[in-house]
């Protein structure tokens, strides 16, 4: 009984579907230090910023499971606890940009390549999100006040 027990359990563990990992990265290339803010229900989360010093980066890899989700970037910085409506990147405390999950609003996201909701960084085994000097140029100045 107990062989055939084992057995089948071997056989279960054999049958599973594998799932490629993967492996998601964000790089700060913008020249500054940047701050990732994250919005649960429009509101910001300053408590739980994730900062990413200048040419640095953060990465995540995941071996999901059978019947597991695909991994969003989103999640490379934040805990899939957090209800996120936003992420605001802020540069150095002088600029800042705030981009919308595109649950909410699917055309706004859709049309905005350079949000990190966009569906070309998210749902791939890998993927690279990279913070440019354009992203800071093109950043809404805040006067060093961008709290």
């Amino acid at each position: 009984m107990k062989k055939l027990l084992l057995f089948f359990s071997f056989v279960f563990l054999l049958s599973c579907e594998r799932k490629d990992p993967y492996h998601y990265v964000i790089k700060n290339e913008s020249g500054v230090d940047i701050e990732f803010i994250p919005y649960e229900n429009n509101q910001p989360l300053i408590t739980k910023k994730v900062v990413l010093k200048n040419n640095s980066f953060i990465e995540k890899r995941l071996v999901p499971m059978a019947g597991s989700d695909v991994l969003l970037m989103n999640a490379v910085l934040f805990h899939h606890s957090i209800n996120l409506t936003h992420i605001e990147i802020v540069f150095n405390n002088q600029k800042k940009v705030l981009y919308e999950d595109c649950y909410i609003n699917h055309q706004n996201c859709f049309n905005n390549p350079r949000s990190i909701f966009y569906h070309e960084y998210n749902g791939k085994h890998n993927s690279v999100y990279t913070v440019t000097a354009e992203d800071y140029q093109n950043a809404v100045d805040c006067n060093g006040n961008c709290y």
